[in-house]
């Protein structure tokens, strides 16, 4: 089992398709952290000029406000998050599909069991998909917190964070904010790995990879604009990633507890199609 495990981490981080993923968050995060550091840079200086007569919080000037996760103004941002479920399944979802259509999965299921095969997919699986998103998170942070200092945001000036007492951790931004991004960091990494093996053990009842990878996340795309226009006076809460992986999403507020009922859906969803996988003639 071990040595399985071994071998799918081997392929997963080790796929094309997982520097992909990583290139590409990874540009768009970094692009967020230098788009607003320039931004600052000017508001910095027309700070300084009307210091001597107007009262401007340095507070505002923090990298825990403009880094990817907190941003809510640069079109990287909002193409990051919209692209976190393809980032996610892109390194290693399609390859259960692949092996099991090739003929590959039945060669290794007559050397080891079944569910240990399973296990050591979803493991390889779920670690290269909170990775590919994951990494470019931190990355931007990084970048960020090299370029503006680490201020502790100030509470009074709530207006220009646009993070309040009913947002996700709202108490941790402004006592504890690197606790807060380690927090939204978990919860992001967290999703992409559950969706992530969601989507591979779909593979068992898709045989393309190209749907594989699409279908579901066109499921997505679908439950947000259903949402946002149809029934928007009904529903008041986020119910995409799209949207909760954001402490300001400008579509609507975060609930804890639809998060982890989507959490909780995903696993059951997964949990099914490998008891199904479990009982299925691989020929």
């Amino acid at each position: 089992m071990k040595d399985l495990v071994c071998v799918e981490l081997r392929k997963a981080f080790g796929s094309k398709m997982f520097a992909a993923s990583i290139i590409i968050g990874s540009a768009l995060s970094v692009a967020t952290s230098f788009i607003n550091y320039f931004t600052i840079y000017h508001a910095s200086y027309m700070a300084a000029a009307l210091y001597e007569t107007k009262w401007f919080d340095p507070s505002i000037l923090t990298c825990f406000r403009y880094w990817l996760v907190a941003d809510f103004n640069r079109m990287t941002t909002y193409l990051f998050f919209m692209l976190v479920p393809l980032l996610a399944v892109l390194p290693y979802a399609w390859s259960y599909m692949m092996e099991r259509s090739s003929g590959y999965a039945m060669q290794i299921a007559s050397r080891a069991p079944r569910s240990g095969y399973l296990l050591a997919k979803g493991a390889a699986t779920f670690a290269s998909g909170a990775a590919a998103v994951a990494v470019p998170v931190v990355l931007g942070l990084i970048v960020i917190a090299c370029l503006v200092p680490a201020r502790v945001p100030d509470v009074t000036s709530e207006f220009y964070f646009g993070i309040d007492e009913a947002s996700f951790w709202s108490e941790l931004f402004y006592n504890e904010p690197i606790l807060y991004s380690v927090c939204y960091i978990v919860l992001i990494a967290g999703f992409s790995g559950v969706w992530a093996v969601l989507v591979m053990l779909t593979g068992c009842a898709v045989r393309d990879v190209v749907a594989l990878t699409v279908l579901p996340y066109l499921v997505l795309i679908g439950v947000r604009f259903a949402c946002e226009n149809v029934f928007y006076d009904i529903v008041q809460t986020a119910l995409t990633p799209f949207d909760f992986l954001r402490p300001v999403s400008g579509v609507a507020r975060s609930n804890p507890w639809v998060v982890a009922g989507f959490f909780a859906l995903c696993i059951a969803i997964s949990v099914g199609f490998a008891l199904m996988e479990r009982k299925r003639d691989l020929l």
